[in-house]
């Protein structure tokens, strides 16, 4: 089965997009007249709950394996969920602006792939803006620490 959370290269913007408004039709919505584009999940969160208080991210980690599931027991109804989450690293879906998130630049997972990394962030969110390469220099850099599947800090 293929993970859908296993690319650390940024975000195919456009098949994201794309994918939210299959997304949306699925739900039977109307699909957002407006994207936005963030580089980690804290800050859809901020810009979503602005726009839309108590709405509900759909963050690729915590739908991932749901769907990858779906995906190879051939289950109708997940395809625009896993083309969004093979896209982009999820989304905060609102009435009218779709706020997309980007991959994480940085998975460290150890042998039984779940995250770890004994110095450093094993999830993070940051990119150099000419390569495109995990930074943590970047504005809106966001990290998680784990250690064998536990969450640090």
């Amino acid at each position: 089965m293929k993970q859908l959370m296993s690319e650390t290269g940024e975000a195919d913007w456009k098949a994201a997009e794309k994918a939210t408004v299959e997304f949306y039709r699925a739900a039977g919505l109307p699909p957002p007249s407006r994207f936005v584009r963030v580089r980690n999940p804290v800050r859809a969160l901020r810009v979503g709950e602005l726009e839309e208080p108590g709405g509900n991210m759909f963050f690729a980690p915590s739908w991932a394996g749901a769907a990858a599931v779906a995906e190879h027991r051939g289950v109708q109804g997940f395809k625009p969920l896993v083309d969004l989450l093979k896209a982009c690293g999820g989304l905060y879906p609102t009435r009218d602006l779709a706020i997309l998130i980007d991959r994480p630049s940085l998975i460290s997972l150890d042998t039984n792939q779940v995250l770890h990394s004994e110095n450093g962030p094993a999830l993070a969110w940051g990119r150099e803006p000419n390569t495109g390469e995990y930074s943590s220099e970047d504005p809106e850099y966001f990290a998680m620490f784990y250690t064998h599947g536990k969450r640090i800090h």
